[in-house]
């Protein structure tokens, strides 16, 4: 529970602590066969963290994700939080003039797009001056970028995007 006048990251709550509680070794993600351990999401988390980071990513940039349901999906939101940037996760069924709309209201400067999606996300990120990166969804590449170093959590009430009034949930 937050109090008045202390923050908290919530990959505090939702990740860090299963690792600090020593629950690492236990399943985080169910995706197909897959099992992934919570040591797992921690160490994805921190490399896409790191990766955001040296792409220029700063606390309350926005990072937009138009990213399939898949455990790349959980690395990038929570790596986002956890360096202070802001995550806007949107809806994959978009049409290329919705994703224009949330580019330029979200002000992200890095997009997240699953390669599947990149067809309606690149006839809509032209002239987006606060765009700097677009990153395909080879995460291989980004996670081989980003370091598994431990990212001290940034120390603030975590946001998340959530449409075009500028609301957060806190």
């Amino acid at each position: 529970m937050v109090r008045s006048g202390h923050t908290l990251n919530a990959v505090t709550e939702f990740i860090d602590c299963h690792i600090q509680a020593g629950r690492g070794n236990r399943i985080a993600i169910r995706y197909g066969d897959e099992r992934i351990t919570y040591q797992s999401v921690y160490e994805n988390t921190n490399r896409v963290g790191n990766a955001l980071r040296a792409l220029g990513v700063e606390p309350e940039n926005r990072v937009l994700l138009a990213l399939l349901d898949s455990p790349e999906f959980v690395y990038a939101f929570w790596g986002a939080m956890k360096i202070g940037a802001v995550p806007v996760p949107v809806n994959t069924l978009m049409k290329p003039q919705d994703y224009t709309y949330f580019l330029n209201d979200s002000r992200a400067k890095v997009l997240i797009v699953s390669e599947a999606l990149l067809p309606n996300v690149l006839s809509a990120h032209a002239n987006h001056p606060n765009l700097r990166h677009i990153l395909v969804l080879h995460f291989g590449a980004l996670m081989a970028q980003g370091s598994v170093e431990e990212i001290r959590n940034h120390p603030q009430v975590a946001e998340i995007y959530l449409g075009a009034e500028g609301e957060a949930a806190v």
